[in-house]
């Protein structure tokens, strides 16, 4: 059997789509199974050839297309999902699929729609199944539902009558009862360690080293929607009200951002 891993979401090698991949990969090559990785166009050359990545998507699934305050997440769920759609339609076109196992991780919302209108569609191969790794977050707690939630529903509803051909997993405990509870059917765990609680017993906490500030770090994407545009004014009102605070900044973003520099000029 073949693999064929899709993720629209690889652009760079920042974050866990790419961690993913490349232990998905590695492992793969471990075991000697043939596979293909189809990734968005923006995906840079030099991470291309490490992968062994095809360019494919020009759908992301975290480009926001709407920008109405009230409603955008609404909106984008309904474009981004047809987008997702139509180039699953194309994909399926110009690849063979048939007796594939084929692997998307980071199934958000946005695509999770998409998916489960390509499998009614009938366009996916009666003789290849469908791996679906479900993101971090559900937005389902306690019994209350998110926008988020909302959305992982509908698309459940629309993905139940295709559970045949699909494997939903996810990566803890906490995740497989959130999902499972709006799919309404089996969320397995994903067969590694991964939860932060496993990296916590393995890297103990380590005797806090002595300096005259509390020193406050931020990683991550140097995106809006990450809250990045806000920094600048968290460390001028903390620091006009704490002396004793000191922040270290550490800058990611995609290479079709222009959010970092922006954000860099203010910091």
């Amino acid at each position: 059997m073949n693999v064929v891993l899709l993720d629209p979401g690889l652009q760079s090698a920042i974050g866990h789509h790419y961690n993913l991949d490349l232990g998905l990969v590695g492992e793969l090559k471990r075991l000697g199974v043939p596979y293909r990785l189809f990734v968005n166009q923006g995906v840079t050359a030099e991470l291309a050839a490490r992968l062994g990545a095809e360019p494919c998507f020009h759908f992301h699934p975290y480009r926001r297309s709407s920008e109405d305050r009230y409603i955008r997440d609404f909106e984008d769920y309904l474009d981004l999902n047809e987008h997702a759609f139509a180039e699953l339609k194309t994909l399926a076109a110009a690849v063979d699929l048939a007796d594939s196992l084929v692997i998307v991780h980071t199934a958000t919302n946005r695509m999770l729609l998409g998916l489960a209108r390509w499998l009614a569609s009938g366009r996916f191969p009666a003789s290849s199944r469908l791996a679906l790794v479900l993101p971090h977050v559900s937005g389902f707690s306690d019994g209350n539902l998110s926008w988020d939630a909302v959305f992982y529903r509908h698309a459940f509803n629309r993905l139940r009558p295709h559970l045949s051909q699909v494997t939903l997993l996810t990566l803890s405990d906490m995740q497989a009862r959130e999902f499972g509870a709006l799919a309404e059917a089996p969320v397995e765990v994903m067969p590694y360690p991964n939860p932060a609680s496993v990296w916590r017993r393995d890297h103990p906490a380590t005797k806090r080293p002595s300096r005259p500030k509390r020193r406050i770090l931020f990683c991550g994407e140097a995106t809006m929607r990450k809250g990045f545009h806000l920094i600048a004014d968290v460390i001028r009102t903390v620091g006009e009200a704490r002396r004793d605070v000191e922040f270290a900044i550490q800058l990611n973003g995609w290479q079709s951002d222009n959010e970092r520099e922006i954000g860099r000029a203010h910091v």
